[in-house]
């Protein structure tokens, strides 16, 4: 994975995911507040902790296109090649349009 792109971020932010970060074999672990759903979440304003660590070490995340259909299938969605919903090890989270991720999750009838 290509390093160097740094998203311009607050710095707490950065502080907080380094302070809270436990490395369990290859997953970069952050402990604490989860949300509902079980994700790592940095901050009062419950940014997803993965999408950060995406955003950071990786690239961009890319806006919406269309319009919002209350779900989030307009959007990209970050998925975790480790299955582990509290990694935010860059190397195990890869960008995929919401089909392609709820399609590994949820099998059709």
């Amino acid at each position: 994975m290509k390093r160097g792109h740094r998203m311009r971020v607050k710095v707490p932010h950065i502080e907080e995911f380094l302070e809270r970060l436990i490395v369990v074999g290859e997953c970069w672990n952050l402990v604490g507040t989860k949300q509902a759903q079980g994700y790592s979440v940095l901050d009062k304003n419950r940014m997803l902790a993965h999408r950060f660590s995406y955003e950071y070490f990786v690239a961009k995340i890319p806006k919406p296109v269309g319009l919002w259909d209350g779900i989030g299938r307009n959007k990209l969605h970050i998925h975790h090649k480790c299955k582990n919903r509290w990694c935010v090890n860059p190397d195990h989270l890869e960008l995929k349009p919401y089909y392609k991720h709820a399609s590994l999750h949820f099998k059709r009838t």
